[in-house]
């Protein structure tokens, strides 16, 4: 469990609890067990007529051997994985989640990326660029000045998730986006239907002075390396702008995607801790 769970769930018929991200304090350490203990919460289980319903809980402990030691410095496994990837020169930029203005469901903190999460970031991977996600259909123009102006000095790189009937749409928010001072990448999606799209294909030279980065996103982890291929060969023909490809697991493809898009002339590749994603996830960092 993580802090996002320690409270206001209610978990039934819990026999072990294992906790290996240590706890602030002693008061979270009793909140996450608590989750396991909770009122007649483990009468599915075998009553012990002496012990009652027993909950057995591990509490473990990391040691990380040098050249990783400084690691050891970190209050978290997130503060971890920051000083990792800072120090790994092939990483260029960290996306580290969404800004988004507040929504009634609960979306966990990596969705609003409050600013002292922001900060974290750019304090621990002062080497790299940082990045955040805009869902553009929820983003309204007016809302830049509040979601994410005030926090120009942690952001260098706004990334949009664009669906290709929302183009126009979109641009109106990239133009908004650059004239605040950000650099700006489109992750096209559904990039397995492009290929019966002439007409949006044609209209990606539109981009050309309003996004730094054009993402090629495999929204439905469906494509083989022929279509990758085939896509930078379409999108290459319309602009110069770098180009990026953002693959799904889906098929136990996207380490061969993504290195066939490296062949065929693109950019910049993202990669997940773990492929860690949607669906099947995404390509592995640890792979590439």
């Amino acid at each position: 469990m993580d802090g996002g769970y320690k409270e206001g769930i209610d978990l039934f018929d819990i026999k072990y609890i294992h906790i290996f991200e240590p706890t602030l304090t002693q008061a979270d350490q009793k909140q996450v067990i608590g989750r396991g203990t909770r009122t007649c919460g483990q009468k599915g289980l075998d009553f012990h007529p002496l012990k009652g319903w027993p909950l057995y809980v591990y509490v473990y402990d990391l040691k990380i051997e040098k050249p990783f030691d400084k690691l050891l410095n970190a209050n978290s496994g997130i503060e971890m994985y920051f000083n990792a990837m800072n120090d790994i020169p092939a990483i260029t930029h960290i996306e580290i989640g969404y800004r988004s203005m507040p929504m009634k469901e609960y979306y966990g903190e990596y969705y609003y990326c409050p600013e002292h999460v922001l900060k974290m970031a750019k304090e621990l991977c002062p080497n790299k660029q940082i990045a955040i996600m805009l869902n553009e259909k929820d983003t309204k123009i007016e809302e830049l000045d509040e979601l994410l102006v005030p926090y120009k000095k942690y952001i260098d790189l706004v990334r949009t998730a664009v669906a290709p009937n929302n183009l126009e749409r979109a641009t109106k928010l990239g133009k908004a986006l650059k004239s605040s001072g950000f650099k700006v990448a489109f992750n096209l999606m559904y990039m397995s239907q492009w290929a019966t799209d002439v007409e949006f294909i044609k209209k990606l030279n539109q981009l050309e002075s309003e996004v730094d980065f054009l993402y090629m996103v495999d929204s439905f982890g469906g494509v083989y390396p022929e279509d990758v291929k085939e896509a930078l060969n379409l999108i290459k023909k319309e602009v110069k702008i770098p180009i990026g490809f953002h693959g799904h697991n889906n098929m136990e493809l996207g380490l061969a995607n993504s290195l066939t898009a490296l062949e065929y002339g693109c950019d910049i590749i993202d990669a997940t801790i773990t492929g860690m994603g949607r669906g099947a996830g995404n390509l592995k960092t640890e792979l590439l």
